[in-house]
């Protein structure tokens, strides 16, 4: 080999050492189909001014972050060290090998694929090329599950909501012309024990024969979760009808008897699940604290109804937003889970 040759090899070699850049084929700034230093710069300043993805919580991390997160990370690599990434510190070489990166994770195939083969080991690349198609994925996805639920929050509202009237959400659940255990299941579901309204009318559903024994699972799961069964029991004492004790208890006397109909399983994700100990527990505090209450253990209550399933009714319940009507059609009960 010629030495003026060799000489150019050489300091071919020793120009691109460290980044990862086949020294056969690595272009300098400026040089063929690589931009000049001041447009790479640019780019990774645009890069590297973009929040940090794990300051980011609302659904799967969107892909513009992750690679962000790819740059500052090959800043820190190449200079050594840790904190703020400072990219006029980095040399020709290390700006390049970046850009390098950025194209084999962002550009289009054929693109990233002419970037690819400037490096030495473009396999990594390759891989985290595929995680930004998953993530992008699963941005994509939370975008449009996300936009269908607000159309359906739309809906509801163009539709309005459900007046209840003078006489509560129970005189509402009463006026329906056929009865609605979904409906029931959803308010017992989803309760709020503070809400006189919605409390008498779940104990009211708990004793109707259209009633699923899911319903009581889902009640009293969300009694226990709250910690609030002495407070109910002494507040149903001080009541003429103590509707709130005998309601549970026939309730608990049907089930050990033979409650028709397989439970619906729907405890809300704001409850910790009951279990049967757990609501012996609260039952055996609740005695202590205001006396007997005589109430029957709920034998397989609670494991029957392990498994959720979905259940619609005619109208859907939200403990926020109320009872509406009507339901949703394509987009009801949308979910949104990151799944990134």
């Amino acid at each position: 080999m010629p030495v003026a040759l060799w000489h150019r090899h050489e300091m071919q070699r020793r120009y691109w050492r460290g980044t990862g850049v086949d020294a056969r084929r690595g272009r300098r700034p400026g040089e063929g189909s690589t931009p000049p230093r001041c447009a790479i710069v640019a780019e990774l300043v645009e890069r590297v001014r973009l929040p940090d993805y794990g300051d980011f919580s609302e659904g799967p991390v969107p892909v513009e972050l992750f690679v962000a997160n790819i740059v500052r990370g090959g800043i820190r690599k190449h200079l050594g060290r840790n904190g703020p990434p400072d990219i006029e510190a980095l040399g020709d070489p290390a700006i390049v090998s970046l850009w390098l990166v950025l194209q084999g994770v962002t550009a289009p195939a054929d693109e990233a694929e002419a970037a690819l083969a400037q490096l030495r080991e473009p396999a990594p690349i390759r891989q985290l090329r595929r995680t930004a198609e998953e993530i992008a994925s699963a941005r994509a996805r939370y975008v449009h599950e996300r936009h269908a639920y607000d159309l359906a929050l739309q809906h509801w509202e163009e539709a309005g909501h459900v007046n209840p009237g003078s006489h509560g959400l129970l005189g509402f659940v009463l006026d329906q012309a056929e009865a609605d255990p979904a409906l029931w299941h959803a308010i017992a579901t989803e309760i709020d024990l503070d809400d006189g309204d919605q409390l008498k009318t779940v104990l009211w559903a708990i004793s109707q024969p259209e009633c699923n024994p899911g319903t009581l699972a889902a009640f009293l799961s969300a009694i226990v979760s709250s910690r609030k069964l002495p407070e109910l029991v002494k507040k149903d004492r001080a009541s003429p009808g103590m509707a709130l004790s005998k309601r549970i208890c026939l309730a608990l006397k049907r089930w050990d008897a033979g409650w028709p109909g397989a439970p619906w399983a729907a405890p809300s994700q704001r409850h910790a699940a009951a279990t049967a100990t757990s609501w012996a527990a609260a039952v055996r505090a609740t005695e202590a604290e205001v006396g007997p209450l005589d109430w029957p253990e709920p034998k397989g209550l609670f494991r029957a109804w392990r498994n959720p399933v979905d259940v619609e009714g005619r109208h859907h319940w939200d403990p926020e937003l109320g009872l509406m009507h009507p339901r949703p059609r394509e987009t009801d009960f949308v979910t949104y889970k990151d799944d990134a």
